[in-house]
């Protein structure tokens, strides 16, 4: 996992505080917001990510993650807010 994927991952750990249904081990959160700051050149502004297990799903349009999370996948919307990575 890299720094940025890390700090990524601690502020959706903190925004998970918010989920309204109780995620399991082996559920899959989607955090859609107005902006995902991903900290990757390539692509350095998103829509919404997906965590299953720790890890990292998907990054992308909102339409990308949440057809990569599944139908089952527990999905938050911020619609007012901007998700940036966090440091450990």
């Amino acid at each position: 996992m890299s720094l940025g994927q890390t700090g990524l991952f601690v502020s959706l750990l903190l925004l998970s505080g918010c989920v309204k249904r109780v995620p399991t081990a082996d559920s899959t959160i989607v955090f859609v917001a107005r902006r995902v700051h991903t900290m990757d050149p390539s692509r350095p502004l998103a829509q919404a990510v997906a965590w299953k297990r720790g890890a990292l799903v998907s990054v992308g349009s909102e339409k990308e993650v949440l057809e990569a999370a599944g139908p089952d996948a527990i999905i938050e919307r911020f619609p007012d807010s901007v998700i940036v990575p966090g440091l450990v």
